[in-house]
């Protein structure tokens, strides 16, 4: 299944995609961030570095 997480940048977001991470069936494909856009997800969750190779995007609603 593949998987947006909006707001992955914030403490709720951030705890969606670490349980994302353990489910063999979901593959993470975009992260939404309005504060930390751009940036690598690993730099914003630390805990997740190497795991999670996207950068956080803005949503875009076009």
């Amino acid at each position: 299944m593949r998987v947006s997480v909006a707001g992955a940048s914030g403490y709720g977001g951030g705890e969606v995609v670490r349980l994302l991470l353990g489910h063999p069936e979901v593959q993470l494909v975009h992260l939404t961030a309005e504060t930390r856009a751009g940036e690598p997800y690993g730099e914003v969750f630390p805990n997740v570095r190497g795991l999670v190779p996207h950068h956080t995007e803005t949503l875009d609603p076009a």
